[in-house]
């Protein structure tokens, strides 16, 4: 077979012509990649990605949270290396032991405290630089890659349960959050609870959006209902009952003081949730000596009231009884909740049986889905996937499993098990918050050492 090619001159013209697809090309190829600003001499963050991946001291890959950033190194070289120092934006890293040794293809999580969001706002830039020993020839190497890291961090969910401080080991020992305290509801978070008064007995939750109404009434369920739906006051008249988990997103979680309001006394709060299986009864929440719990009871009972309007900022705090719950398969043992962002284990693989501390270690150690960054879920982020339609036997569409909304979505095994979070109560820090998916109830246990719960890890979407 032969090819023959014919050439000719080209015009100034159709040399304008060219140039001008070229450009048009190249600007369609940069809105294709999302627009990312210039790293590293102007390579996209998944190019910087993989060059930083691919160095003999890999960077595969990183995770933010409020007060630190981990990163996963891996050995790419051919011999036993030890890395004796690590630092990003200049501020050393945190070494356990003291020295890491790496073989060949072995990984590690170094996490780097007090290294955040340094390139302003919600952006962040890591320079970095490393110092290691090849254990075979003895010589020492710094690596000093060419390109940052730089990109955005990714939004948290505004389920903050109003945690600030850590706790020594098991212990209520209260101290300062640090590498120790990794995996804890505060070293998660550390955000507190936030709420502007508004005229009117109106209550703004700062964080979820959501407005209350200050001042209390007692009456039984049905007739909360009814009130709420009726109520016209600080100049709004679209008022509702809470659901479940709306009404448990505003509880400050073990302080003397878990509403938006010092109106609000200790006492047991009716939800609109009831339950599937015996309509009759409905959820509520109970507070009181420094304790929050979510509880079911016949809805004849008269407990205290108080009312909510207006959507949560950015999530959707849904019961899944009349807004169905929202979980999507991202194909690799995890599942994205499309209405709070939060990125759950689909399986809890090996999570069974654990403490507080084997449940924070899990989740701390889990590499999953190519991400490092999972942790034990604090009690309000628990509570979002308690699917309420779902409720023990109720399986009207033949899509629930346990309480979780979806049984294509998450493992069957342990379905109707308690579940920890990593949230424990001030008056009493020697016990923590666990959900039992089997009645989509909140309760507490006696001892961070009880080694009877499962965990169920997350991360940030």
């Amino acid at each position: 077979m032969t090819f023959s090619f014919s050439h000719k001159a080209q015009t100034s013209t159709e040399y304008l012509i060219i140039l001008a697809v070229v450009i048009i090309i190249a600007l369609i190829v940069v809105a294709t990649m999302g627009g990312i600003p210039g790293i590293g001499g102007g390579a996209s963050e998944s190019a910087v990605k993989a060059e930083l991946a691919s160095l003999k001291i890999g960077i595969s890959s990183y995770a933010h949270d409020s007060r630190a950033t981990s990163f996963e190194l891996t050995n790419n070289g051919q011999s036993l290396i030890r890395i004796d120092n690590m630092s990003v934006n200049n501020k050393r890293c945190s070494l356990y032991p003291a020295s890491a040794k790496l073989r060949q293809g072995e990984k590690r999580k170094i996490t780097c405290y007090g290294v955040v969001g340094l390139g302003g706002g919600d952006r962040f830039d890591y320079d970095f630089n490393i110092t290691y020993t090849d254990m075979k020839t003895r010589a020492q190497y710094t690596m000093d890659p060419s390109v940052d890291l730089v990109g955005r961090i990714a939004e948290g969910s505004e389920l903050h349960t109003g945690q600030t401080l850590c706790y020594v080991g098991d212990t209520d020992t209260e101290v300062a959050c640090s590498l120790s305290s990794v995996g804890q509801d505060a070293y998660i978070d550390g955000t507190a609870k936030s709420f502007t008064t508004k005229s009117g007995n109106v209550v703004l939750d700062d964080h979820t959006g959501l407005y209350w109404t200050s001042n209390i009434s007692s009456r039984t369920q049905p007739l909360a209902v009814t009130y709420c739906d009726l109520l016209t006051q600080g100049g709004y008249s679209d008022w509702r009952l809470p659901n479940i988990v709306e009404l448990f997103s505003v509880m400050a979680t073990g302080v003397t003081q878990q509403g938006p309001h010092s109106d609000w006394v200790d006492g047991d709060y009716w939800s609109s949730t009831n339950n599937p299986e015996n309509i009759a009864n409905s959820h509520y929440v109970m507070t009181g000596s420094g304790y929050t719990f979510i509880q079911s009871q016949a809805g004849a009972t008269t407990d205290s009231v108080v009312c909510v309007r207006g959507g949560a900022t950015g999530i959707t705090l849904t019961d899944g009884r009349t807004t169905r719950k929202s979980f999507k398969d991202l194909g690799d043992n995890t599942v994205i909740d499309e209405h709070t962002g939060l990125v759950w284990e689909n399986y809890g693989l090996g999570s069974w049986y654990l403490s507080w501390t084997d449940a924070r270690t899990y989740c701390n150690d889990l590499t999953l889905a190519g991400h490092i960054d999972w942790r034990v879920p604090t009690v309000n982020e628990l509570v979002t996937i308690i699917d309420y339609y779902c409720i023990g036997s109720n399986n009207p569409d033949n899509t629930c499993i346990g309480n979780f909304a979806n049984k294509a979505l998450f493992n069957t095994t342990n379905k109707d098990n308690s579940y920890l979070s990593g949230t424990t109560t001030l008056s009493a820090a020697t016990h923590m918050y666990y959900v039992g998916f089997g009645s989509g109830s909140v309760s507490v246990s006696s001892s961070k050492s009880s080694g009877s719960y499962y965990a169920r890890c997350v991360r940030d979407h």
